[in-house]
């Protein structure tokens, strides 16, 4: 019951985290002035919004797994 709960809410966590990262960046990029859009090549924005996210959907779910398991323990 208590692993259930505790992978439930992990769940959650991370979804709501990914969610809140991801627009984050996404109100960054879309602040920036047309200049950074003028000299850099969609390709690289591109490239490095979704490196981030991936990073963000990859790394965050396993670190808060470990972090939770060494608080719980």
């Amino acid at each position: 019951t208590f692993v259930l709960l505790a992978q439930t809410t992990m769940a959650i966590g991370c979804l709501q985290s990914s969610k809140q990262l991801h627009s984050s960046l996404l109100f960054g990029i879309l602040r920036l002035p047309i200049r950074f859009f003028d000299t850099t090549p969609s390709g690289r924005i591109l490239n490095r919004f979704s490196k981030d996210i991936d990073t963000v959907d990859n790394v965050l779910p396993p670190n808060l797994r470990a972090w939770l398991f060494c608080l719980a323990g």
